[in-house]
């Protein structure tokens, strides 16, 4: 085992010594995740491995060592919080609060290779997806209320975390009916061009296209929603890193 650690560092090292640093530490450490570490043990153990790799490279090897100091740990919690989160659909504003406690202690617990503002963020972020589900599902059974008219705002840079459930579950609505609406009205669109050229094309009604968009949306969901239950810890780790 302390040879492949050995050989891991060696790995680091070299790399620190290019350019292009942006873009080689997320590689060097991704490769490190996507091997598994399986020769390590439990999760949590590797990423004390790969975060005092990191950390010694960072510190010890580059050649213009980066200063880390409160600076660069706000910088790296906004950047981090953007991955996590970056629609803004999941976590809410007291679970954010959770995580901003950290956002200037980041380059001390980076120093002391302490993986807990990582753990929180992991059992959040996997939590809230989780408890997703049943927003959706629950959204989508039946048709949304089209006789009113609504404004959502979707761009999450100008846009805060919901405040609480209640907000929460407004904008997953919001959010969701703007996504059918959007189906309804690219099937009804494809429909009637058909129909120009076609006699034999039938219309279908709105509420057979309203229904078969919350169809379809309820599957992509899912898809996204079981793709994103499928990242292990290790993997969200390794976009921490």
């Amino acid at each position: 085992m302390e040879q492949r650690l050995y050989l891991a560092y060696s790995m680091i090292q070299r790399l620190m010594q290019r350019k292009n640093l942006k873009y080689l530490l997320p590689l060097a450490v991704g490769a490190l995740v996507v091997l598994g570490f399986k020769w390590f043990g439990p999760d949590e153990e590797k990423e004390v491995v790969i975060f005092s790799l990191v950390r010694d490279a960072l510190t010890n090897v580059h050649l213009q060592p980066k200063e880390v100091d409160d600076a660069l740990s706000e910088e790296v919690y906004e950047n981090y919080l953007n991955t996590l989160d970056y629609n803004k659909l999941f976590l809410t504003k007291n679970e954010v609060d959770q995580l901003a406690v950290y956002s200037k202690e980041l380059d001390n617990l980076f120093l002391l290779g302490d993986t807990r503002f990582f753990t929180t963020s992991y059992a959040l972020i996997t939590y809230s997806i989780d408890a997703s589900k049943e927003i959706y599902t629950r959204l989508l059974s039946q048709p949304f209320d089209y006789t009113v008219e609504e404004r959502i705002g979707n761009n999450p840079e100008s846009r805060t975390f919901a405040r609480n459930n209640e907000e929460h579950l407004e904008f997953w609505r919001k959010h969701l009916k703007w996504r059918v609406l959007n189906r309804i009205y690219e099937k009804d669109r494809s429909q009637k061009e058909d129909a120009e050229t076609d006699e034999t094309v039938k219309l279908k009604s709105f509420e057979t296209l309203e229904a078969e968009a919350r169809e379809k949306e309820l599957e992509l969901q899912n898809e996204w929603h079981d793709d994103l239950m499928d990242v292990s810890r290790l993997e969200w780790f390794g976009m921490y890193m």
